[in-house]
């Protein structure tokens, strides 16, 4: 079927059989497009009348009109995306009414040799100095208030929430983690009656947090093949053990591994945030290559980027870049012949 697409959009402009192929038809899509335009040009025309689309919703719309005027031609839909950063404010959903079908395929991809990103993430700004090597910026005045995102990326690097033991970037997979106490106990035999959210750290790893409850464990529970990352009930320092809010997929054993994050008294590594949701203030210490005047910074308050649902079919996407989701860049559920 696609090999039979691909054959009519080269042949938009002859015959088959002797019968006339209708051309494949094309939306364009820009950062300095306006969704008032037509969306058939790939750039603003010199009067700035007309001129490429400024978002995706706008040009999935434009399809859903083209289908009930004329029907989709018989070389489908491509929807060019150029070059740029596109911030979306909410998910882009694609439903059953937004196929294509196997002869008339709908493309999103990006125009000729160009990068376009698309990006959950919210731009962030008016960053001042607050201590030291940390920058501060007020959220609240910014749409943020509210959102507990969980990713910050800035100039399209994903940074990290302000940790214990810190990111070790020569060893990113190695290093960087805590043990959990105790005597080890052989991975594969059982132990009635274990604890599946409690912790037993070393007295070296012992930390005072003002607000524990403001962080949660980033723990290797038992097994390696599986984490879990669950936040903190309270800490007994007495016993040294730290009680989550709750069950772990496995029981939290001597030598698992672990990492505790969000607390403002790990904010002190490069690439670190730290945001303080009784403020709604962001912290963060820009990576040391990084120059603060001119880096550009978003966090995710989008769960899932593009969600193709039920019914939604012959879709393709190529050469988009996306970024900066809360969970998922993309959701395919019970689709068909759709393609990454």
């Amino acid at each position: 079927d696609r090999s039979y697409a691909r054959f009519l959009q080269e042949t938009a402009h002859k015959t088959v059989l002797g019968t006339p192929v209708r051309a494949t038809s094309s939306f364009f899509i820009a950062t300095n497009g306006n969704d008032s335009w037509s969306g058939k040009l790939a750039k603003p025309n010199a009067d700035k009348t007309d001129g490429p689309f400024a978002s995706l919703r706008k040009a999935r719309d434009a399809i859903r009109e083209l289908k009930k005027r004329s029907g989709l031609p018989r070389g489908g839909v491509n929807v060019f995306v150029r070059g740029g950063t596109y911030s979306l404010p909410q998910t882009l959903k694609l439903q059953a009414q937004d196929s294509g079908t196997p002869a008339s395929l709908i493309t999103y991809q990006a125009y000729k040799d160009e990068t376009p990103v698309v990006t959950g993430g919210k731009p962030i700004s008016g960053f001042e100095p607050y201590r030291g090597r940390i920058l501060k910026a007020d959220l609240a005045t910014q749409g943020l208030q509210g959102v507990e995102f969980g990713q910050l990326v800035c100039d399209g690097r994903r940074m990290h929430l302000a940790r214990y033991p810190n990111y070790d970037p020569q060893d990113p997979y190695g290093g960087g983690w805590a043990y959990a106490d105790g005597k080890p106990v052989p991975m594969y035999a059982d132990v009635p009656g274990e604890d599946k959210r409690t912790l037993h750290y070393k007295s070296s790893d012992a930390r005072t947090w003002a607000r524990p409850e403001e962080g949660e464990v980033f723990v290797f529970p038992r097994y390696n093949w599986w984490n879990n990352i669950v936040p903190i009930e309270s800490i007994d320092r007495e016993k040294r053990l730290v009680t989550l809010t709750r069950d772990c997929s496995y029981a939290i054993r001597p030598t698992d591994r672990y990492y505790v994050r969000g607390m403002q008294e790990e904010l002190d590594a490069p690439g670190e945030w730290y945001l303080d949701q009784r403020t709604w203030t962001l912290y963060f210490i820009p990576p040391e290559d990084t120059d603060p005047a001119t880096m550009e910074v978003r966090a995710s308050h989008l769960r899932t980027i593009v969600d193709l649902e039920a019914g939604a079919t012959n879709i393709t996407f190529r050469g988009l870049t996306l970024e900066c989701s809360q969970s998922t860049a993309m959701v395919l559920r019970d689709t068909t012949n759709c393609l990454v």
